[in-house]
């Protein structure tokens, strides 16, 4: 959804964009965009290809819960403390003119659970072990 918003805003926009930057909650998501050799179940790999093929695994980043004004709504607030809140506005460190320091890749650097259900599991089958049996 952050692609294909970046989109509509770079058609609609009468400025140049230089660098574009996408923020996730999310680390198992960061994992699932740096991972080059686990296989998914076919919902999440065909989400994880739309998002590499549209943008950068560089261009992620992550964001506590408590600065992502996207889980502000969903807390029980009331219209006035919404209004006050950064729902409107955003964090406070995307206003910082240098985001250089907070925009390291080290958070898409984590691995992915072995036990994680998205990632397919290998099935040995006869045919597998006959191979490996002829192989030695």
């Amino acid at each position: 959804m952050a692609k294909h918003l970046s989109t509509i805003l770079q058609k609609e926009l009468d400025m140049q964009i230089d660098e574009e930057h996408f923020w996730t909650d999310s680390k198992i998501v960061l994992a699932y965009l740096a991972n080059e050799q686990k296989r998914f179940h076919v919902y999440v790999a065909n989400r994880v290809h739309q998002i590499k093929t549209a943008t950068d695994v560089g261009q992620w980043h992550h964001i506590s819960g408590s600065e992502n004004p996207a889980d502000i709504a969903s807390r029980g607030m009331n219209s006035s403390k919404l209004q006050e809140s950064m729902w409107f506005t955003g964090p406070e460190f995307l206003k910082q003119w240098d985001l250089r320091e907070r925009l390291s890749t080290q958070d898409i650097n984590k691995g992915i659970d072995a036990n994680d259900p998205e990632v397919k599991r290998l099935k040995e089958t006869k045919a597998t072990k006959l191979n490996q049996e002829q192989d030695l």
